[in-house]
Formats: C-alpha cells, structure tokens, sequence
C-alpha cells in the first residue's frame, strides 16, 4: 500500500511541477518578452524595466506574506513540518507561497524555483497522507519522498 501511495505521490507532484514551471515561463515571457532566453532579456533591458520588475515582486511578496501570517501559516519548510507537526502540511497556503515564489523567479527575483516544488510535493504527500490515515512513520516517509519527488522534478 505504500509503495501505491509514494507512487501516486511522485506523480501528483510531478503534474504540480509541470504546472509550476509553466506558470513561470508564463510570467517570464510576459515580463521579459524582449528576447528568446531569460539572461538575454535582461541584457537588454533598460534599468527601469529591471527596477520596475523587482519592485512589482516586492509588493506582490509583500501583501501575500502579510496575507498568510496573519492567517497563522505555520512553520514555512516541509522538513520543520515534518517533525514539528508530523508531517502534517496546508496545501492551500503551500501551494500560495509555491505559487509566489515562482512569480518572484519569474520577475527576476534571485530565489531558487526549486523551493516551490519541494515544498508543493510534500504538501501533496501530506494530503495523500491524510486521506489514507497512514501512521506517523509512514506519513513522515511519504512526505519526505513527495518532497523529494518535487526536487527532482
């Protein structure tokens, strides 16, 4: 029954990401649509389009931060939920910080993409774990292959 469940999470994980990443090239060609690469649009573009990109990610950061702190998100990484909480992650508001990380990257911020998608499968994990009630071992090690799973994908 495990090995279905890692399975299963490994691919919802794998369509999150997938989803991820086109979000992002998504915002990346509407926001550096100068060039065919993302290095080259930035080569080429004036300073105030550079400027006004990172400030518009600021503000946006900004409000949906103050957005889920107030609404008591929880510790922010899958590995402290893990053994804080026992592996027990809100999808929405992970999938609300994965979804504003990948914006960010893609207006130019200096973040990682990687970090939404990790964080994204484990909250899948967390969910498939909820729904199958697996004991707290076998959660753990199902959140900890869904994080896996959205690193490697």
């Amino acid at each position: 029954m495990l090995l279905v469940l890692m399975v299963v999470t490994g691919a919802l994980a794998g369509i999150a990401a997938v989803g991820l990443l086109a979000l992002l090239h998504l915002v990346e060609q509407r926001a550096w649509p100068a060039a065919a690469t993302l290095g080259s649009a930035f080569a080429v573009a004036s300073p105030a389009h550079r400027v006004g990109a990172l400030l518009v990610a600021g503000i946006i950061t900004t409000t949906v931060r103050l957005i889920l702190r107030r609404s008591r998100a929880g510790p922010a990484g899958v590995l402290v939920t893990l053994w804080e909480q026992a592996g027990v992650i809100s999808l929405g508001k992970t999938a609300a910080r994965g979804l504003l990380s990948v914006v960010d990257v893609g207006l130019g911020a200096a973040l990682g993409r990687e970090g939404a998608l990790k964080e994204l499968g484990g909250a899948i994990a967390s969910r498939v774990a909820g729904h199958t009630r697996l004991g707290l071992g076998h959660r753990r090690l199902l959140v900890a292959c869904g994080t896996a799973a959205g690193m490697a994908a």
